[in-house]
């Protein structure tokens, strides 16, 4: 028995060592592995990191260089390889930032506020974040407008110009820029075809969609004069941004790129209402000019329902009743100032300069406070005091 047990007890210590030694080789085997992947992976970043020495001369193209092993390449041909792959980069990237669809006027504020008189849109081309844009003083007009096309003015965006992508490399395109339409009556896939080519002559850079080229071509072959430039483009040697183009009667044209001061929209405020026109002079220099600013209309008397028909340009009277001033037109009272008698003559603490309220005056609308649907619910600018209080 005694033999028997020393036998049992050396088995179970023989079968806890083995345990334990195959722990010991498992460990051993994992730590020898992991040794070697880190060596492997240390060699191959030198390899990126640290090639063969810059002085080596690069002797194969561009495309060589590029069908071959990143890990392969010596500093120089990766400094090359990198340098081509940034360039890229940059051609593609875009030069202007997008605007947004709830920018744009909705149908319903285009139908009223894009008006024309005698053909000629009060509409005006200015330039926004990189881009030109067609604006009138409520808001950006859309691209897709049918009243612009409805008087022969085509904003589109040019279609095909991914299939002439060297033209359009080569060709500047900056916003602005002056672009020719050619006719092509000949052409196999739509007799209508217009291709669209740079002011220099290089191209095509794309084409006239098919809807507009429709109208289009019958006006062109009618012997009708349009001009076209481009609303959005890259610079020559970039193609990151689409390129739009606008396509009117020259005379149209120019007309909307006339100069002066332009509206905008100058600050969003509750409940998605916008404030937009001039941002006109600061409140001390109209104090001190004697053409005190108005703010808009008190928010505690009732507004009459015609305020919704006040433009900026309007021209209201302005006088005082009581201990209140009454803003109207010529229809009568549209609400009254946010002016307070106790306003009347205090002096600024800052500029020194004294307040003066005149008793009657004109007040020139520069702004509008718009509601979500484009409709007037207050206005502001500066009043001018009637000449006789001047004098």
């Amino acid at each position: 028995m005694a033999d028997a047990e020393r036998f049992h007890r050396a088995a179970r210590l023989r079968g806890r060592y083995g345990a334990r030694m195959m722990w010991f080789i498992v460990v051993v085997v994992v730590v020898v592995l992991w040794a070697l992947i880190r060596a492997l992976g240390h060699t191959s970043d030198q390899q990126v990191k640290h090639p063969a020495p810059a002085d080596v001369p690069v002797t194969a193209s561009l495309a060589e260089l590029q069908q071959r092993d990143m890990y392969m390449l010596t500093k120089a041909e990766f400094e090359v390889v990198l340098a081509a792959d940034r360039t890229e980069d940059e051609r593609h990237a875009p030069t202007s930032e997008g605007i947004s669809r709830s920018e744009y006027l909705s149908p319903e504020e285009e139908a009223r506020y894009v008006s024309f008189d005698n053909g000629m849109p009060n509409i005006r081309i200015v330039r926004e974040r990189g881009q030109l844009v067609m604006v009138v003083p409520e808001g950006i007009v859309n691209y897709s407008s049918r009243a612009l096309h409805r008087e022969d003015i085509y904003p589109f965006r040019v279609r095909g110009s991914g299939h002439y992508e060297d033209a359009v490399l080569a060709a500047s395109l900056s916003p602005g820029s002056k672009i020719r339409l050619v006719r092509e009556p000949d052409n196999e896939y739509d007799a209508n075809a217009i291709a669209i080519y740079s002011g220099k002559g290089i191209g095509p850079l794309g084409y006239v969609n098919k809807q507009n080229a429709a109208r289009l071509a019958k006006l062109i072959d009618a012997g009708e004069s349009f001009e076209a430039i481009t609303l959005s483009g890259s610079p020559a040697g970039r193609d990151g941004d689409s390129l739009t183009v606008l396509v009117a009667r020259p005379d149209v044209i120019a007309h909307m790129l006339r100069k002066g001061s332009q509206t905008k929209v100058i600050s969003k405020g509750v409940k998605s209402t916008k404030v937009i026109g001039e941002m006109g002079a600061l409140a001390q220099d109209l104090y001190a000019a004697g053409t005190p600013p108005l703010h808009g209309l008190a928010v505690k008397h009732e507004r009459s329902p015609r305020v919704a028909k006040v433009k900026i340009g309007d021209k209201l009277c302005v006088e005082r009743v009581g201990d209140h001033w009454v803003v109207s037109d010529a229809n009568g009272e549209l609400g009254w100032c946010r002016w307070l008698p106790s306003d009347d003559g205090k002096v600024h603490a800052v500029t020194g300069v004294v307040t003066h309220l005149p008793s009657s005056g004109t007040l020139h609308v520069e702004r509008l406070r718009v509601d979500p649907s484009g409709k007037v619910i207050d206005f502001s600018g500066y009043v001018v005091p009637d000449v006789e209080q001047v004098l």
